[in-house]
């Protein structure tokens, strides 16, 4: 398996070992679907946004992952829309976008509530894509007919469908084995001991055993490191 294969084999096995922590689906609509599941945070303590994070050590995945709660993609934006005047501004112009277009429910599942922060301008062809409608539509404040050009290119999608639109599940399919044999067998590579720490406390009397807890490794670890750091120590005072 190349380095990019392992990469993504590693980054799924974190975010499916995240979602069975969380209960394995939306808090809110119950949804299994791994694809469409995402981490919102229900305090203010939020460090990480996960998905920054899936790359890095289990450890502080983990840390973070006990702030949130499981939920789908359409129940997160709805959830967080109309909390504050931008996304009341944003929710307007969608609705005056979908009324060009006609169309008030995603066009795959049919999915559609009151709430449109949902949906979303789906460009059928990457190559043909000018701009991100919402945005553009947002930073000039009005429906240009430039605007009205480039809705012509999509169709709307809820985010549920929009975020499996854009992910490679062939590619997921192709490495699933590899990807739940991770999610079984994954253990966290260990940091590297701060080993001039473990001599300054060595010299200061403390037992090699006390040392061993402190780090959260073996006597036999500590003791190698006090070794080498015995040898290093003499070398530099060799004539």
């Amino acid at each position: 398996m190349n380095k990019n294969n392992e990469s993504y084999v590693l980054r799924w096995a974190k975010k499916i070992k995240a979602v069975k922590m969380l209960g394995g689906e939306c808090k809110n609509c119950h949804t299994k679907d791994l694809f469409v599941l995402t981490f919102h945070h229900m305090r203010d303590d939020k460090e990480y946004l996960i998905s920054n994070i899936l790359k890095g050590r289990w450890s502080i995945v983990e840390k973070e992952i006990k702030k949130c709660e499981l939920l789908c993609c359409n129940c997160h934006i709805e959830l967080h829309c109309n909390q504050n005047p931008i996304d009341k501004r944003m929710s307007e112009l969608k609705k005056d976008l979908l009324k060009y277009k006609n169309v008030y429910h995603c066009q795959s599942c049919g999915y559609g509530t009151d709430n449109f922060s949902s949906l979303d301008f789906h460009h059928r062809s990457l190559l043909e894509k000018s701009f991100e409608i919402t945005k553009e539509t947002f930073r000039r404040k009005l429906i240009l007919p430039y605007i009205i050009k480039e809705l012509e290119k999509c169709e709307i999608l809820c985010k549920n469908c929009h975020c499996k639109n854009h992910i490679d599940i062939d590619k997921f399919n192709k490495l699933e084995s590899a990807i739940f044999s991770k999610v079984e067998d994954y253990k966290e590579v260990r940091e590297a001991l701060d080993r001039e720490k473990v001599y300054e406390l060595y010299n200061s009397g403390m037992r090699q055993i006390d040392i061993a807890k402190i780090f959260k490794c073996s006597k036999s670890t500590i003791c190698t490191i006090i070794k080498e750091s015995k040898m290093n120590e003499n070398l530099k005072i060799l004539p």
